[in-house]
């Protein structure tokens, strides 16, 4: 039905729309507003081309007969392939010629964010730094080459020679090698050699990570790998190690250990609290299947000031996890990331790489992934942990029996999910199973 008595509309959009949102939903409803006289908009739109002058008019204002007042902030974003031609705020702006629109102004960002190497020549430090150069805001990149560093390289690589410069990637996120020598690998996994400071994705053999880590002991490896879950390419899925110390990069397929949490204080704990926040509302039940211990949920669907104000009043002196949507926790995470009663942080989307640019800011945030398959095997691994810390605080206590229940429950969790199972980590968790007997 029409709004044939609405006067003054404003509409603000306080995370991104996506296309078909704007064309179902948003446009139809312009379209009902015949009476309209002044309208404010502010959106940004995914996946979209420009939105411009002869868009606004076609497809918004020609419905608006009575309209005098449009004020508009729109952004849009979209994944351009192999384009020839790039419009350029010019030809944006020349699109608002109509006397129509009086005051406007367009900016227009290129960024490249995803490029492919591959050659049957050897890519030698010098050309990842003209790439670092040549491409700033880089995000994902994959390598192809099977063809070693020259010599030369190497002697350029040593850590004492003070004339080598360092490749900077201050915005890669995801990194990708497919069939290539060793030494790239070496190239950007050893920091006196590149930095890495937002990478979070690394796909690559598991043999060819193993040896060029040297088993995962290699110093100047470390830095770069800190942040990464990985997806490695092996026939069998290798165990992981818990003796690297915070998120070092350990021999999994996704799972990474949680750092050292401060011990549990029992005068003062309250146990654990499990929240989601997600317009969607997340199958909670298949998670209870999957990972022992989680109850009590608390849903907040897609209410942002409920989830935020819940875990801040509500979660004192407890861990709380926290599986949020990519849209949603982009909003929610950085105003409560630093409350001591959040213990950890699961994003769950579609968009992997584009939630991880702000994901990887956040060390709570413990996983970006679409796949039930990923995210629970990680939830496993947490709740595990953390009943192993309120195990040893029990055991502490002289408290053996409560002790006894919660070491047991993270030994449920950890061999549940055979597939990433750590006969290591098991080992010493039933160790303290007998420690108290």
């Amino acid at each position: 039905d029409d709004l044939p008595y609405l006067k003054c509309f404003s509409l603000t959009a306080l995370s991104y729309c996506s296309s078909d949102t704007y064309d179902d939903m948003i446009l139809p409803l312009f379209r009902r507003m015949l009476s309209l006289e002044e309208l404010t908009l502010s959106i940004f739109v995914e996946e979209r081309t420009f939105i411009d002058g002869t868009s606004l008019y076609n497809e918004i204002l020609v419905y608006m007969p009575r309209l005098y007042m449009f004020n508009f902030w729109i952004c849009t974003e979209n994944m351009i392939h192999n384009s020839i031609h790039h419009l350029s705020e010019d030809d944006i702006q020349r699109t608002f010629t109509n006397i129509i629109f009086q005051q406007v102004e367009c900016i227009v960002n290129y960024l490249y964010r995803i490029t492919q190497l591959q050659d049957d020549v050897p890519f030698e430090h010098e050309f990842f730094i003209r790439i670092a150069w040549s491409f700033p805001l880089l995000q994902q990149l994959t390598i192809k080459n099977v063809r070693p560093q020259s010599s030369l390289s190497d002697q350029l690589n040593s850590n004492d020679n003070q004339l080598y410069s360092i490749v900077n990637y201050p915005y890669l996120i995801s990194l990708c090698f497919e069939n290539v020598h060793n030494d790239y690998v070496e190239q950007f996994l050893n920091d006196t050699k590149t930095h890495l400071p937002r990478l979070t994705n690394l796909t690559i053999n598991y043999d060819q990570l193993q040896l060029v880590t040297e088993n995962f002991t290699k110093e100047r490896t470390r830095l770069n790998l800190i942040r990464t879950s990985h997806n490695t390419k092996s026939p069998t899925p290798p165990s992981y190690s818990a003796a690297l110390p915070n998120k070092m990069a350990k021999p999994s397929q996704y799972i990474a250990y949680l750092p050292p949490a401060q011990p549990i204080d029992l005068s003062t704990f309250k146990g654990f609290k499990f929240v989601t926040l997600d317009g969607l509302v997340i199958e909670t039940r298949d998670i209870d299947d999957d990972v022992s211990g989680t109850f009590e949920w608390e849903m907040c669907a897609g209410q942002e000031d409920r989830c935020m104000q819940f875990i801040q009043e509500k979660c004192v002196n407890k861990r709380t996890f926290l599986i949020t949507s990519g849209g949603l926790g982009k909003n929610v995470v950085p105003k409560i990331h630093d409350l001591p009663q959040l213990y950890a942080i699961y994003v769950y989307c579609q968009d992997i790489v584009g939630h991880q640019q702000w994901a990887s800011k956040f060390s709570k945030v413990r996983i970006v992934c679409s796949d039930d398959r990923v995210l629970h095997p990680q939830l496993a691994v947490d709740v595990a942990q953390a009943n192993i810390d309120w195990g040893d605080a029990l055991l502490n206590a002289g408290k053996r029996d409560e002790a006894r229940a919660k070491f047991q429950k993270a030994l449920d969790n950890l061999t549940k999910h055979a597939k990433f199972s750590d006969q290591a980590f098991i080992n010493q968790v039933q160790k303290k199973l007998a420690e108290c007997n």
